[in-house]
């Protein structure tokens, strides 16, 4: 049989059609697995955490399934009260799926001290 006969032959066109239907279907069944699994269109709207204390913000975040980190102490702000978050990422209102982390950036407990070094320094002026 030649090549050409066998390409045009309805053995050939059958699996070919098989084929077809199976990568339909399997792309498909993909579509749908990612779906499911990925919580696709599920989203929380991120509450506005500023000037809350950390067992504030541990509770709201517990009962949205979200979670928290915290990403450093920024320098004092006096119109924040101690250990309050001055700022979040993602902001508030913005939409997150769910058990994600929400990045926080908290006010120290208050100046940090520091020891100046004493650089005085004579001057002979003749």
């Amino acid at each position: 049989m030649s090549f050409f006969k066998f390409i045009f032959s309805k053995k050939f066109l059958l699996q070919l059609v098989i084929a077809a239907l199976v990568v339909v279907i399997l792309g498909f069944l993909s579509a749908q697995w990612l779906n499911y699994t990925t919580n696709h269109d599920q989203r929380i709207k991120v509450p506005d955490l500023s000037r809350l204390s950390l067992d504030v913000v541990d509770k709201k975040l517990e009962e949205m399934n979200l979670r928290r980190e915290i990403l450093d102490s920024a320098n004092y702000n006096p119109d924040y009260p101690r250990y309050a978050v001055i700022e979040q990422v993602p902001a508030a209102g913005k939409q997150v799926k769910e058990n994600r982390k929400i990045y926080l950036t908290l006010n120290p407990s208050g100046y940090a001290k520091v020891e100046v070094p004493n650089y005085s320094v004579e001057l002979n002026v003749r």
